[in-house]
């Protein structure tokens, strides 16, 4: 995980963002466009490095943080890649129709620990609770109604995401 967590700061302004979530405000305090094509080109050369051909990116359909999460983006984004590198590249994306409760269950049911996934757009070092991918994580649980053992910062999440 030491290459995806070198991914925190970049997506971070100077801002505190628990701060910001706890006002309650709508505010997005990481790269809103392009977002995931930064994310990707940086992936898919550390990628290249080591001589992989795939890149596999979790984003499903009830992802709002980046305009670009759509089919098309990633057809072009893995021709793009293949183009620079010279090599067919192809940036997957196998939950891009499925809703985020839905990857959730399909996890569960393929037993991974939900509690070794991250969600959060936060820095810390555990979830916030309060921004959208929080939000929508404790909304998955919910939906699915399996125990949500992931530990927040807002401790108002724990007590009612389990209830």
């Amino acid at each position: 995980m030491d290459f995806v967590d070198s991914f925190k700061d970049l997506y971070m302004n100077d801002d505190d963002p628990i701060h910001i979530f706890r006002k309650g405000e709508s505010v997005i305090t990481f790269i809103k466009s392009f977002g995931a094509g930064i994310g990707l080109s940086l992936a898919a050369s550390y990628a290249a490095e080591i001589d992989a051909k795939h890149l596999f990116y979790g984003v499903h359909k009830d992802d709002k943080v980046f305009n670009e999460n759509n089919r098309e983006f990633f057809t072009l984004m893995s021709k793009a890649i293949s183009i620079e590198i010279g090599t067919e590249f192809n940036v997957h994306t196998p939950f891009l129709e499925k809703s985020k409760a839905e990857v959730l269950k399909l996890g569960y049911d393929l037993g991974m620990p939900a509690e070794e996934t991250w969600s959060c757009a936060s820095n810390s070092s555990i979830h916030c609770g309060w921004c959208d991918p929080c939000q929508d994580r404790i909304n998955a649980f919910r939906k699915t109604n399996l125990n949500d053992t992931t530990l927040y910062e807002n401790s108002l999440v724990k007590s009612s995401s389990n209830a």
